[in-house]
């Protein structure tokens, strides 16, 4: 059997046996180049290297192939035998966010209200999250966490290394994009429902009105305070959208 090792960067795991929970330490910045030689190098954009080196420096890959020229007080690795990967980025999940589904106080992944541009993913995660190094350990190294919605406008996500100790040491990007929850289309026709067709529709339309003045509003908004007008941290939050400086993402289920 052919071993299988994912490698993260600038990440160290310390674990123990008899630990009921992860005692990880997040590793401090890399502090003198690293060589990973001998290893099965997948660059998944290009072809997969046999008996190749890595060359880490500062925290970033300087260089992939073979017969690298390597500083004289790097560190070297030898993995003659594994395979080496990139991290898996996760690219639409709650991690950081939620702990305990069941448990109310270690749930922050949705604001109360239905339009909330000014809620920001990443000052809500949680750094000590006991689900973070079972991400890492499965080769999951940068996840974009994605407020979720009660309502319409859930506010803007983050890009987030699963590795810090502080959610501004995690941060690699905020915000990615201010999220929409597109309102379920779907009528159910079924006799026994509660509503009626007509009500559902009813219903669908105000979700749909309300979406439409939230921007309106959000425009509006944004020409008063051209005028030296009242600060609302709500519509605030939307300026970088209108100045197209954040891209706005719909989830649709259907």
């Amino acid at each position: 059997m052919v071993k299988t090792t994912t490698i993260a960067l600038a990440l160290v795991t310390t674990t123990t046996s008899k630990s009921l929970a992860s005692d990880v330490i997040p590793q401090p910045a890399q502090s003198r180049p690293v060589l990973l030689k001998g290893a099965t190098v997948h660059t998944v954009s290009g072809p997969v290297l046999e008996n190749s080196q890595v060359l880490l420096i500062k925290g970033k890959i300087s260089g992939v192939g073979q017969n690298l020229t390597v500083p004289a007080d790097a560190e070297i690795l030898d993995l003659t035998g594994k395979h080496l990967y990139p991290g898996l980025i996760s690219s639409n999940t709650v991690l950081g966010l939620v702990e305990i589904q069941s448990v109310r106080a270690t749930d922050d992944q949705a604001e109360t209200g239905t339009i909330n541009p000014n809620a920001r993913t990443e000052v809500a995660v949680n750094p000590d999250s006991e689900l973070l190094p079972v991400a890492r350990a499965n080769g999951i190294l940068t996840a974009l966490s994605v407020p979720q919605s009660r309502g319409l406008v859930a506010g803007t996500s983050a890009l987030i290394y699963l590795d810090g100790w502080t959610w501004e040491q995690m941060t690699v990007q905020a915000p990615v994009g201010m999220h929409i929850f597109w309102p379920d289309l779907t009528i159910n026709r079924d006799p026994r429902f509660p509503k009626s067709a007509e009500d559902q529709q009813e219903d669908i339309d105000k979700q749909l009105k309300q979406l439409k003045e939230s921007f309106a509003t959000a425009r509006a908004y944004i020409k008063a305070k051209k005028s030296n007008g009242p600060i609302d941290l709500r519509w605030e939050a939307m300026i970088p959208v209108f100045e197209k400086k954040t891209p706005v993402l719909v989830h649709a289920d259907d």
